[in-house]
Order: structure tokens, then C-alpha cells, then sequence
């Protein structure tokens, strides 16, 4: 009896041990992963100190304020619309209480006004919503993207797709009226409606109800470009062709729903491939993972 007493109280040790060396392995990978999610946030947020025109917004746990400590990122508001008849009682209340002013141009209204690879679901009317924000709400981020999803054929978004986002942000569809009182005359009003250098410098008295028509690239404050990261960097020609088209213009590059994580390296390759200063994040990073070849391990 006392040597199955004995044998007992070894075996409930060393259950005890294996279960101490468990915890510990898990504990290590937690202390490494957050170890690593928090050099990461001093990356993100040293470059956009540096830049100055960057916001790094991580969606996710890593973005929380550990031990209570301030956070450094600007809190914004953000409405992603997902019905048309729900625009413009919104934007009526947003200029109701002075949204755009109090948030200091951290207002973002976003919505899938095109279809992009594997999308399911119609998109908003686009012309329509980027006409009535750009009236009534130029002082915020006016963020268009394509709807998505994961199943796409093409993995990228098209010369096609990237060209009707272009035409839409330059086609001059936002009414604004004269400041000064003054309109360039048409040529057609002068000299029978033959131009001259007189008739394209001759102004005249406006009246009442004389409108300019702008694109929305300058009738807003700025335009982002909401694009997923798993396609952004086989999209990267005909992107940043946008980039370069629309003035003053950016890209969030968000990891949608059902996304596994993005993984470090990739979120490195899209701020070189892009550059930091026309980039906003919205991307859930993936926990670190240690491969090992040839006798060396890393974490990757």
C-alpha cells in the first residue's frame, strides 16, 4: 500500500511538471508575440511622426493601450454606408452638428461604389455619392473603394476597374457657386462665337444661381482609395497610376473580413511599395511564426 501511495504521488508530480512546462511554452509564445506586436506599433508610429501625414490605424487587440497608458493616434469617426436612402439623413445630421469641424477633418465617409474582384453584392450608386458628399460635406476623407471578397478569379483590381474610379474623381459633377460675383464669359457670347484672347479673359456680372462645376478631387479635402491587402501588391501598377492621377490622393489598405492576418513582411512591402506617406492601415496582423531551415530559425 505505501509503495502505491509512493507511485501515486510521482505520477500526480509529474503530471504537475508537464503541465508547468506546457503553461510556461504557451506563456513564452504569448510574451513573443506581444513582445513583437509592440516593436511593431513603434515602427508604424516613429514613421509617422517622420512623415507627418500619416495615421496608423491597426484594427485590433495590438492597438489597445496596455496598462492604461495614453495613446498616441487620433480618434476619428468613420461611416461605411452600405445603403443609398441612409446617405443623405446622414450627412444632414454631420452638418447639423458641425462633424467635419469638431473632429478636426477626421470624418471619413466610405462606401463600395464599383465593383472590384469577387464582388458579390451591387454597389452604392457611385456618381450620386460622390456628387452629394463632395457638395455637402467637402471638409471630410471622402474614402471609395471597390467591393471585394476573397474568391476573386483576376486576385488583382484591373486596368478597367482602376480607370472608371479615375474618370469618376475627375469628371467635373460637384455644383459650386462663384465667390467673387464674377464668371469667365463663354466664347460663344462675344465676337458672334468665335474666340479670341479678348473673349477667354472677358468676365461678367454672375446672377443669381450661376454654378462652376468641379471634379470631386478638387472639390474635397482628400480622397483614399480603400483597397484589400491581399490584392494591393499585384495591383501595384495601375494603383499607383491612381495615385499619381488623382492629386493629394491615398490608399487604405485594409485586411477584410474572415482575413487570417497580414503578416509583418507584407505590411513592410506595401508601405515600400506605396511609400509611407500616401498609405493608411486598417489591417489585423498575424501572430509571429518561427521557421527554421538548415539549422536556423527565425521569426517570421
Amino acid at each position: 500500500a505505501e509503495r502505491a501511495d509512493a507511485g501515486a504521488a510521482e505520477a500526480r508530480t509529474a503530471n504537475a511538471g508537464a503541465v508547468a512546462g506546457e503553461n510556461e511554452t504557451f506563456s513564452g509564445e504569448g510574451d513573443e508575440a506581444s513582445a513583437f506586436a509592440d516593436d511593431l506599433i513603434v515602427e508604424l508610429d516613429a514613421q509617422a511622426v517622420v512623415s507627418g501625414r500619416m495615421m496608423t490605424a491597426c484594427v485590433g487587440a495590438r492597438r489597445d493601450c496596455r496598462n492604461q497608458k495614453p495613446c498616441g493616434t487620433r480618434k476619428g469617426v468613420k461611416l461605411d454606408f452600405k445603403r443609398f436612402d441612409c446617405l443623405e439623413p446622414a450627412l444632414a445630421y454631420l452638418q447639423k452638428v458641425d462633424a467635419a469641424r469638431q473632429l478636426e477633418g477626421h470624418l471619413w465617409l466610405n462606401a463600395d461604389i464599383l465593383s472590384g474582384p469577387g464582388a458579390l453584392v451591387a454597389p452604392l450608386r457611385a456618381e450620386e455619392f460622390v456628387k452629394l458628399c463632395s457638395e455637402q460635406l467637402p471638409e471630410a476623407v471622402l474614402s471609395l473603394s471597390w467591393g471585394s471578397s476573397i474568391i476573386s478569379t483576376t486576385r488583382s483590381y484591373t486596368q478597367g476597374m482602376v480607370e472608371r474610379m479615375l474618370n469618376l474623381c475627375m469628371t467635373p459633377m460637384v455644383s459650386r457657386p462663384f465667390p467673387d460675383g464674377t464668371a469667365p464669359c463663354a466664347a460663344a457670347e462675344v465676337h458672334g462665337g468665335r474666340a479670341s484672347g479678348e473673349a477667354l479673359s472677358c468676365q461678367r456680372t454672375t446672377t443669381k444661381g450661376d454654378h462652376i462645376y468641379l471634379a470631386p478631387a478638387a472639390a474635397c479635402s482628400h480622397i483614399t482609395f480603400a483597397v484589400a491587402a491581399e490584392y494591393a501588391l499585384r495591383s501595384a501598377d495601375s494603383l499607383s497610376k491612381l495615385l499619381e492621377s488623382v492629386p493629394g490622393a491615398s490608399l487604405t489598405i485594409f485586411s477584410g473580413v474572415g482575413s487570417l492576418g497580414i503578416s509583418t513582411s507584407h505590411v513592410r512591402e506595401l508601405l515600400s511599395t506605396y511609400g509611407v506617406k500616401r498609405c493608411f492601415l486598417d489591417l489585423r496582423v498575424s501572430k509571429p511564426c518561427r521557421t527554421c531551415s538548415q539549422g536556423l530559425c527565425s521569426v517570421q
